[in-house]
């Protein structure tokens, strides 16, 4: 039991260690190019996707690949994070983490896609959240410019699309392309001294296992 107790303090301590430097939290797993959905509110609809944390993270930014459909429009995104409701996002409960067109991007070679990476600043908790992206431009009415958002089919994906028109939310098997990196919230200095304190316990104890045993 001691040894147990002793390999889950510092299993625990090392990890907080080690959460200092930013990398890759989440990864929706989109790997193809080849399918992309609009996500343009005056376009009729937002498209949002869910993600699970461990445990609460800092996440400082977020990649996501997408473009415009035949006519390239300038680039207005917001990004927003929204609470889970019963397993389908809620689209008036969220917070806005970047609005505006400071992205940086790279064409991904397909088409007039592209690979965005914009910073944001949030730390959520562990559990499910979902996001949405979509552009702010105003439609032109032809079906050409509006955003696209890569997306694949993908078991057990989760994707939901909310008509802006009727209000109603249906969900589809399919997942959004989007990466998020950012650090693991570290362990408060008062569970590091609780972790210590349990390490000093356990040496105690060993040595006075020892003495009774000698």
């Amino acid at each position: 039991m001691k040894s147990r107790l002793l390999g889950a303090v510092c299993a625990c301590l090392l990890s907080s260690a080690s959460a200092s430097a930013a990398t890759v939290v989440y990864d929706n797993g989109v790997t193809s190019t080849n399918s992309t959905i609009v996500s343009q509110p005056s376009a009729g609809q937002v498209v949002f996707d869910d993600f699970v944390l461990s445990s609460s993270t800092n996440v400082t930014g977020i990649q996501f690949r997408g473009g415009y459909n035949s006519i390239t429009r300038p680039d207005d995104f917001s990004i927003r994070f929204h609470s889970d409701a019963g397993g389908a996002p809620d689209p008036n409960n969220y917070v806005e983490v970047f609005s505006g067109s400071q992205l940086s991007k790279t064409p991904v070679g397909v088409g007039n896609l592209q690979t965005y990476s914009a910073d944001i600043d949030i730390t959520l908790d562990s559990g499910v959240t979902w996001v949405s992206i979509v552009s702010n431009n105003s439609d032109r009415g032809d079906g050409f410019g509006r955003f696209i958002w890569v997306h694949q089919n993908q078991l057990g994906a989760n994707e939901h699309v909310l008509n802006t028109v009727n209000s109603t939310l249906n969900s589809f098997a399919t997942a959004t392309d989007f990466q998020l990196t950012g650090t693991v919230v570290p362990i408060p200095p008062a569970l590091w001294l609780f972790g210590s304190g349990l390490l000093g316990l356990v040496g105690v104890a060993r040595r006075k296992a020892t003495a009774l045993g000698g």
